[in-house]
């Protein structure tokens, strides 16, 4: 009996769901109870002891002022970053962070009775750059934990569905978790799944939280004539109160509530009574970024040059895609009856990335990459549909006229467009006629387009290109999942 583990690394909060091919069923893997693993972890300066999750972020506010921990949140967002933080033991960096979060998702998944999580498959951002990428793959391997591929995390939320939308040309996933809000308009075609425009905002959970909690300040301020701002708070009461937002945000989203109770207790120097938010009032606060948060949907559509009547489905997942006021909303200004609103929102991405773990596809190119020769005609090195794990490339070039420096400019080019320069690579030479520079080219297993190049005449330490911005299609496995839902 295999299983297999899909992992959404997620700024906020993380989740790993692990598929069994005997049972044909996912099992979800957070926190206790029917929520993700947030992403923060606590260094005890004297101990070295590391925690991670919920009980940490419970707590977040005193860790921090009790001056006894080190305590780090979100540290995706900084994984190419060179922020250091030291304890009296050692300087940690952003991969460390990372590996420790990757530890602490493995032991969560063998205290529910899962086997050894040795390897899986890491879903991440579209726009998640190549040291980024590098980063996460190295800290997940100081965890024990192999990185087996990644996977684009609007692709993972279409597999999650692949049963539903195995007919559809056309579909968007509107992703809103708590960092970020990521809208992706993907097309289908030959079998491979083809990201045409995507479109982010900061405006995401998080986000809200601090909004409502702001708003909430508001009113006690002026109910009980508080002056004091709410940056000037206490932190450990700003964060009991952001903590109490986000429950209340979480409650609210029930179908069936309509309100929900706030409880702080002392606050700002006041001694409080239990406060009532309707989910009325949170419609109201919430207007303008739902708004935004749609307005931003129609512009992703209208800028890949799909008519919403083309989109087969339009997907909705993520921990905020769960607020009420934007299914209504979505419904009134999407009029098509073709939107799926998943029942575990906040595990879709996890999930398709653990049915990539048991059946694998590949990435293939969605471009062509290559040179630019004298005449200007463009040389593809990698053309559209060339595998990942095939790109691969020895060729030699002569110079046209005496140089000390081979110039290679590289390019990529979508089907019979003109190609887009994307960088220049330059090696030194002799200048022979005769003379011939050899140019090695691969794709990285982080897809990731390497060329190096160096003289037969002048050998010396080669010269190298990289380009990170790749197009990629990804080839769905064949398989229908509609029918293994957890």
């Amino acid at each position: 009996m295999a299983k297999h583990f899909g992992i959404d690394f997620g700024t906020t909060n993380s989740a790993v769901v692990v598929y069994d091919d005997q049972r044909k069923s996912f099992t979800r893997i957070g926190e206790k109870g029917p929520i993700p693993f947030p992403s923060v972890i606590a260094v005890d300066n004297l101990t070295q002891e590391v925690s991670a999750g919920q009980k940490v972020k419970d707590q977040i506010i005193t860790l921090r002022e009790g001056g006894m921990h080190l305590v780090i949140e979100s540290v995706k967002t900084i994984l190419d970053s060179d922020q250091l933080w030291t304890t009296p033991a050692r300087t940690w960096r952003a991969g460390d962070i990372a590996s420790e979060l990757f530890r602490a998702l493995a032991q969560r998944a063998e205290e529910d009775n899962n086997p050894p999580l040795r390897e899986a498959v890491v879903a991440i951002p579209i726009g998640m750059n190549a040291d980024k990428r590098a980063t996460l793959r190295s800290a997940a391997d100081s965890a024990g934990v192999k990185v087996l591929s990644f996977i684009s995390e609007p692709t993972a939320a279409f597999i999650a569905h692949s049963g539903e939308l195995r007919h559809c040309r056309y579909a968007v996933v509107f992703d809103w978790g708590g960092g970020t809000l990521d809208i992706s308009v993907l097309e289908v075609k030959s079998g491979c799944i083809i990201e045409r425009y995507t479109a982010g905002s900061p405006k995401a959970g998080d986000y809200i939280d601090d909004l409502l909690a702001r708003w909430l300040h508001s009113q006690i301020s002026e109910t009980h004539g508080l002056t004091i701002g709410f940056d000037n708070v206490a932190p450990e009461e700003r964060h009991i109160l952001l903590n109490e937002s986000e429950k209340a945000k979480r409650q609210l989203q029930q179908e069936d509530a309509t309100q929900a109770v706030i409880e702080l207790g002392r606050y700002a120097g006041l001694t409080l009574v239990a406060q009532t938010l309707t989910k009325a009032t949170l419609n109201s606060i919430l207007e303008d970024v739902v708004s935004g948060a749609l307005e931003m949907l129609l512009q992703c559509v209208e800028a890949a040059r799909v008519s919403q009547e083309e989109i087969g489905r339009l997907i909705v997942v993520g921990g905020t895609s769960q607020l009420s006021l934007l299914q209504r909303e979505l419904r009134q200004r999407w009029p098509h009856p073709n939107i799926i609103f998943p029942r575990e929102a906040d595990w879709d991405i996890a999930r398709g990335a653990a049915w990539v773990a048991a059946h694998p596809g590949c990435y293939r190119m969605a471009e062509s990459i290559g040179v630019v020769l004298s005449d200007d005609q463009f040389h593809a090195i990698f053309p559209v549909n060339t595998k990942q794990e095939s790109a691969r490339s020895t060729l030699h070039f002569g110079l046209v006229e005496d140089a000390t420096t081979a110039t290679f400019n590289f390019a990529a080019r979508n089907g019979d467009e003109r190609a887009t320069h994307i960088g220049e690579l330059h090696t030194p030479c002799f200048g022979f006629r005769d003379e011939l520079i050899e140019l090695d080219c691969h794709i990285t297993s982080d897809l990731v387009f390497e060329a190096n190049a160096d003289s037969e005449a002048k050998p010396q330490r080669k010269r190298s290109f990289k380009y990170d911005m790749l197009r990629w299609m990804y080839e769905v496995p064949g398989s229908d999942i509609s029918q293994e839902n957890p």
